[in-house]
C-alpha cells in the first residue's frame, strides 16, 4: 500500500547555469547495455534528480554478478477507489575494486479510475575503491515524471565516498560530488516556466545501516544537493527502510520516503511523502 503527503505550491523560479560539459569515462559496454537495452524501455513510462541508490549496495560482496528484482502493489475499494503499483531492478557487476551497477524504477497508479502516478529512471553507476575508507563514483541517469510536468531529465556527475564506519553490524558512509543535469519542463495552460534548462547541482549525502540480527536491518540515507550558484534552491530527500528475511532470498521491504523541491515547477507540490511495503528478491 501506498500513501503520500504534498504540501502547498510554490512557483519555481528559472535558473541556468552554463559551465562546460563534463566527459564520463565509462566502458562502451556499459553504456551500450544502459542506452539500448533499457533507455527505449524507460521513455514511453518518473523522475527524480535524487535516487537513493543507498539500498542496493551491498558490502562483503564476492566478485561477479549479482541483483535483485522488487515489486508492490496496493490498492483500495469502496469509498475510495485506488490502485498503486512499484517495480524495480538493480543489475551488479563486480569486479576487484570496481563495481558496476544498474538501477530501474517504474511506479504506475489510478485513483477514481483516472491515472495520477506514471514515473519511472535509470541509474547506471561506477564506484571505484581506491582505497578502505574512499572510493570514486561515476554516474548518468534519465528520468520522467509525467504529474510533475518533467518531460526529461538527464544528468551526468561525479563524487566521492568516505567510509565513516564498516562492519559486520554497522556501516555509515558521506559521499560529496556534483552533477551537470538537463531538465525539460512540460509547457501547460496557466504557467510560465515551460522549456529546457540547463545547470549544476552539488550532490552531498549521509547513509547509516545497522544490521539487528542476520534477518532484519535498518537503512536510512540522507540527500542533500543545491544549485551550484544558488543555494535557496535544493533537493532534499531522506528515506528509512527496515528489510526482514522472509525465507531464502526472499525479504520483506517497508519504506518511508520524504522528498523535498525548494523550487518545484508551477502547480507542482514542494513535499512528497511515500509509504510503501513490498517483496524483494535477491539473486
Amino acid at each position: 500500500m501506498t500513501l503520500w503527503y504534498t504540501a502547498p505550491d510554490e512557483k519555481r523560479l528559472p535558473r541556468s547555469l552554463h559551465l562546460p560539459d563534463i566527459a564520463l569515462p565509462m566502458k562502451a559496454s556499459l553504456i551500450k547495455i544502459a542506452v539500448f537495452l533499457f533507455f527505449p524501455l524507460l521513455w514511453p513510462l518518473t523522475a527524480q534528480a535524487i535516487v537513493n541508490i543507498e539500498g542496493v549496495r551491498h558490502i562483503n560482496e564476492k566478485d561477479g554478478f549479482s541483483g535483485e528484482l522488487e515489486i508492490s502493489v496496493g490498492g483500495s475499494s469502496g469509498n475510495t477507489e485506488k490502485l498503486s503499483t512499484n517495480i524495480g531492478t538493480r543489475i551488479q557487476v563486480r569486479e576487484g575494486k570496481q563495481t558496476d551497477f544498474l538501477i530501474l524504477r517504474y511506479a504506475y497508479g489510478e485513483s477514481q479510475g483516472k491515472r495520477d502516478t506514471d514515473r519511472s529512471f535509470l541509474h547506471v553507476r561506477r564506484v571505484f575503491q581506491f582505497s578502505a575508507w574512499r572510493a570514486q563514483e561515476l554516474f548518468v541517469q534519465a528520468a520522467r515524471d509525467e504529474f510533475s510536468r518533467l518531460s526529461f531529465r538527464g544528468l551526468i556527475g561525479a563524487g566521492e565516498r568516505y567510509t565513516l564506519n564498516e562492519s559486520l553490524e554497522s556501516q555509515a558512509y558521506f559521499g560529496a560530488g556534483a552533477f551537470y543535469l538537463t531538465e525539460r519542463i512540460e509547457a501547460r495552460k496557466g504557467t510560465t516556466d515551460g522549456g529546457d534548462d540547463h545547470f549544476w547541482r552539488f550532490n552531498i549525502y549521509f547513509t547509516y545501516t545497522h544490521q539487528i540480527d542476520e534477518q532484519v536491518y535498518f537503512l536510512t540515507s540522507t540527500y542533500y544537493q543545491p544549485v551550484v550558484d544558488a543555494f535557496s534552491d535544493y533537493r532534499l530527500r531522506e528515506e528509512l527502510t527496515m528489510s526482514v528475511k522472509i525465507s531464502g532470498q526472499f525479504r520483506l521491504k517497508v519504506s518511508l520516503n520524504i522528498a523535498h523541491d525548494s523550487q518545484p515547477p508551477q502547480t507542482v507540490k514542494k513535499t512528497d511523502t511515500i509509504y510503501s511495503t513490498g517483496l524483494e528478491y535477491r539473486f
